[in-house]
């Protein structure tokens, strides 16, 4: 990745194996208009958005255990009233990679400790259905030893996965939350769940041994095929087509379904499970999705694991379980990165700083914006037009934050010579920044008791 020395201030010289930022044209800086705000007296715990297309919304949960949906064009309140649900409600996870159509796009998720909530997300949102609810009176509320309930919740082709602590698994109907099958793996304190349509796997420790069940959505009632993983929670864990990868700190794993694993080292220090994904090539999954970047001229022919270690990222193939770029050993010295994702057929690297965007086939950088101290990067967002990266102030939360647009050299706005176009806008302070979401042409800022939008140019 690009890097920063922190005691030069300056960029240092081992750009040449990681990152370099081409320092773009400058523009006028301009105010990015407002175009709504919402508050919310009780506190926000959470948003998200949720939904595609033309049924896209933003999901926010408050400190009461309600459930808001909103419009992301005018802030306003889609549902009747507000969804009660119970204290630790948390959004389920979506499907790995690309959203399978079998996944409704009008749907949203989420879970507590006793049940799952299903909420339309069509003009007016409903909340479609329930499973599972609350006892009555909760004698020992807080108590670790009576925390029983949902350990994961996540959406796949074949529908709503959950898994117990009491060890059950189970698989919903989208249509109306009826059990389609429930199995029994035993208990499961913490688990994580994967699904890629057809297979599922259900990873979790027992005992002193890490086990995985994979799981066949087809199936009228599966059975498990269980293997064990060894001693050590992985640091990541994904599926890749129908078989687990896991990562651990010296060494990557393939585990089909049936036959023996296998394995690869690899050189890495300070890794993270946030700077861990993967890229599948195009001829592995299907069509691109639309409004996808076009793929590389130089496609790897295999999924490559990509992650950053230290402040250099890395790309492994994961079929011939070889190192694919850089080809130099050399690391450079810098901000560690700190998250890594796949998204538009591009891999996207941040560190506190700053963002870059490049071709995970040959790790070229093709899109970056470096915000100088005191400002810290605090969110990004890649479309086809361009690069957005907004920062703050570390040193003055009082400060406007600002936003930097970097346009693709492909766009209208790019520079003559072919080099990448910025242009930064301003947007006036509030309240402590919780999160920052992204729906389609807007902006939103989640503070601690509202929400603020603006529209993106």
């Amino acid at each position: 990745m690009w890097t920063w020395s922190r005691d030069r201030r300056m960029p240092s010289s081992a750009v040449l194996v990681t990152f370099v930022f081409a320092a773009a044209a400058l523009a006028d800086e301009e105010q990015l208009t407002r175009t709504w705000g919402v508050s919310l007296p009780a506190g926000i715990e959470w948003a998200q958005v949720v939904g595609r297309g033309d049924a896209v919304a933003l999901l926010v949960a408050t400190r009461d255990a309600r459930l808001h949906v909103l419009d992301p064009a005018s802030g306003q309140e889609l549902l009747a009233e507000p969804v009660q649900a119970g204290r630790g409600v948390r959004p389920a996870a979506g499907p790995e990679h690309a959203a399978p159509a079998d996944v409704p796009s009008d749907l949203a998720c989420c879970f507590d400790r006793h049940a799952v909530y299903a909420l339309r997300l069509s003009r007016p949102a409903t909340l479609q259905w329930q499973h599972g609810r609350a006892p009555a009176t909760d004698d020992f509320p807080g108590d670790p030893e009576a925390l029983t309930g949902r350990v994961g919740v996540t959406l796949t082709a074949a529908g709503v996965l959950i898994a117990n602590t009491s060890g059950e698994v189970a698989l919903l109907s989208y249509a109306d939350g009826s059990e389609r099958w429930r199995i029994d793996l035993g208990p499961l304190p913490t688990a994580r769940l994967h699904a890629t349509a057809p297979t599922a796997v259900v990873v979790w420790r027992a005992d002193d041994r890490v086990q995985a069940a994979f799981l066949d959505l087809t199936a009228q009632r599966p059975q498990p095929r269980v293997c064990d993983l060894g001693r050590h929670w992985p640091i990541w864990s994904g599926l890749v087509a129908d078989e687990l990868l896991t990562v651990s700190p010296a060494q990557v794993t393939l585990w089909p379904q049936a036959g023996p694993p296998r394995s690869f080292d690899i050189d890495t220090f300070g890794l993270r499970a946030a700077a861990i994904d993967v890229f599948v090539p195009q001829d592995e999954r299907g069509a691109r999705p639309a409004g996808s970047a076009p793929a590389s001229t130089r496609p790897a022919a295999h999924p490559l694991l990509l992650m950053g270690a230290g402040p250099a990222p890395r790309a492994y193939d994961l079929v011939a379980g070889q190192k694919v770029w850089p080809k130099s050993g050399a690391r450079g010295s810098g901000l560690d990165v700190e998250t890594l994702t796949i998204r538009r057929e591009r891999f996207v690297l941040t560190n506190e700083l700053g963002v870059g965007v490049g071709d995970p086939a040959t790790g070229r950088t093709e899109l970056s914006s470096l915000k100088l101290p005191p400002a810290r990067l605090a969110s990004w967002e890649l479309t086809t037009r361009c690069l957005y990266a907004l920062s703050d102030d570390a040193e003055d939360p009082n400060a406007p934050l600002q936003l930097e647009c970097v346009a693709p050299p492909s766009q209208p706005a790019s520079r003559p010579d072919g080099a990448p176009a910025t242009t930064t806008l301003s947007l006036p302070a509030g309240g402590t920044l919780r999160q920052v979401l992204w729906p389609p042409g807007v902006l939103v800022l989640v503070e601690q008791n509202g929400l603020r939008a603006f529209k993106l140019p």
